[in-house]
């Protein structure tokens, strides 16, 4: 069975590595990346 939730932190945490972690917050938090309804921020 695939685990997502250590595959997302997995593919996170190399994000964060290769581009540093405030680019990966702002990429996520990009207002075309969230459907109309839902919003995290």
């Amino acid at each position: 069975m695939i685990r997502t939730d250590a595959t997302i932190r997995l593919l996170g945490r190399i994000a964060a590595w290769r581009h540093g972690p405030l680019s990966v917050i702002r990429a996520l938090a990009r207002q075309e990346r969230a459907p109309a309804s839902v919003a995290a921020l």
